[in-house]
């Protein structure tokens, strides 16, 4: 029941975690598959050795992830794995700090919601620190306090009116749509329960908080980039960010006023198009040839109002033979939606030093 010393430095360096946080938060290396609890079917106990953390839920159950040392072959991006329903797992489920049970009722004390285990246990320890007081509660994955399309019974555990709420996501919320969407969809759903609700825009030189911590930053520096939640500050704050961005949906902007939008098809061409700029200006990523987005074609024909997914085909072949985009779905993972290169040239950002 204890952690390695490889491990305790990942959480403790990498992570910026007090020792004391953490041993009595009851994770512990395991190096054998047998190890790990009930819930845990063959396939996940074959990904030993790793980390076990013990996650204690708001309504005083627990629960377990686990996170093997080693990605999974057929599924690099799953980092932790969780109990299995079929064997008795509880399913996605929040995680408190045994330390701070005691302010989960106290509305007065203020929330903050993050993504992950190591990230909860860091916020922690830099808000105890500074001599803070704060209930984290850590989410399992950014979309994981809902489940079947409904918020999970832990999240009603927790008391939220006329709470102060805060969301400390990763800084890959602006330009991932879905952990974007997952931020927007807490936040409005804690609007709802009468919460006082603010969004952390991260630095985009450290990738979450506990990146965050690491790198010498504090809790007060945390809450400075803390704004109240406004769903357009998504899209100002990368346009303030980022000057390459900007200068690439300009050009997007004379490239539209530059088409001949009069030719046959032209009204669902330039609807696609005016469609697949604005998620550019909301979650685009930066590509060699403009800026990439994702789309399927049912969301993309709604935003466009066009009702026919047939007439969305024909118009996004078109705006490929004008040029304007291009499909880039190389590697897309089945289920997921297709990938759009929108054309931009940007020579040159900056001001010149020449006279």
């Amino acid at each position: 029941m204890t952690l390695s010393d490889s491990h305790r430095h990942t959480h403790e360096v990498g992570s910026a975690i007090a020792p004391d946080i953490l041993d009595g938060s009851g994770v512990h290396t395991i190096t054998d598959g047998r190890q790990l609890p009930r819930g845990f079917c063959k396939r996940q106990r074959q990904r030993a050795p790793g980390v076990l953390y013990e996650v204690p839920r708001p309504n005083g159950q627990r629960a377990w992830a686990f996170r093997p040392d080693d990605p999974d072959p057929d599924k690099p991006g799953l980092k932790y794995e969780a109990t299995c329903k079929k064997l008795g797992g509880p399913g996605n489920v929040l995680y408190v700090h045994p330390s701070q049970r005691h302010l989960i009722g106290n509305t007065s004390v203020p929330l903050v919601f993050v993504e992950g285990i190591k990230k909860a246990l860091s916020i922690v320890t830099a808000a105890r620190s500074a001599g803070e007081e704060v209930l984290v509660v850590g989410i399992l994955g950014v979309w994981n306090w809902m489940s079947n399309g409904e918020p999970i019974s832990d999240i009603f555990d927790i008391p939220v009116e006329g709470r102060e709420v805060a969301i400390v996501y990763d800084c890959d919320m602006l330009t991932n749509p879905s952990v974007q969407g997952a931020c927007k969809g807490l936040a409005e759903f804690q609007v709802r329960r009468a919460a006082s609700v603010r969004v952390a825009f991260l630095p985009s030189e450290t990738k979450g908080a506990d990146d965050f911590f690491a790198a010498d930053h504090n809790y007060a520096e945390l809450l400075l980039t803390m704004r109240a939640y406004d769903p357009g500050d998504f899209e100002r704050v990368r346009l303030t960010r980022d000057e390459r961005l900007r200068a690439k949906l300009e050009d997007l902007a004379f490239r539209h006023a530059e088409a001949d939008w009069t030719l046959p098809g032209g009204d669902a061409d330039e609807d696609l198009y005016l469609a697949l700029r604005a998620r550019a200006r909301e979650h685009g990523r930066h590509h060699l040839d403009g800026l990439e987005v994702e789309a399927a074609w049912g969301p993309l024909g709604v935003e466009a109002k066009i009702g026919s997914s047939r007439t969305v085909g024909k118009g996004l072949t078109r705006l490929e033979k004008r040029g304007l985009i291009y499909r880039n779905n190389e590697g897309r993972k089945e289920g997921k939606p297709g990938s759009f290169v929108l054309r931009a040239d940007v020579k040159q950002v900056g001001k010149s030093g020449a006279d």
